[in-house]
């Protein structure tokens, strides 16, 4: 997926951030640093969780290592 940081998130060792393209945003988890808001980037990795809470569904990604 190639997208906009929308929001980032660190607490102790947990990070993540939204990433969002014209079809939707999805949540990335991440052990490497996280990207500026605003920043573009590519990442790929792997569904780990989907959630739908209404009309609001939510997808956790775990960024591939490497």
């Amino acid at each position: 997926m190639t997208g906009e940081v929308k929001e980032t998130f660190s607490v102790i060792i947990h990070k993540q951030f939204v990433l969002k393209d014209p079809t939707g945003e999805i949540t990335v988890v991440t052990s490497k640093p996280l990207p500026a808001k605003g920043e573009q980037l590519s990442i790929h990795g792997v569904v780990e969780e989907g959630l739908s809470v209404g009309s609001e569904t939510k997808t956790i990604v775990r960024e591939k290592e490497g």
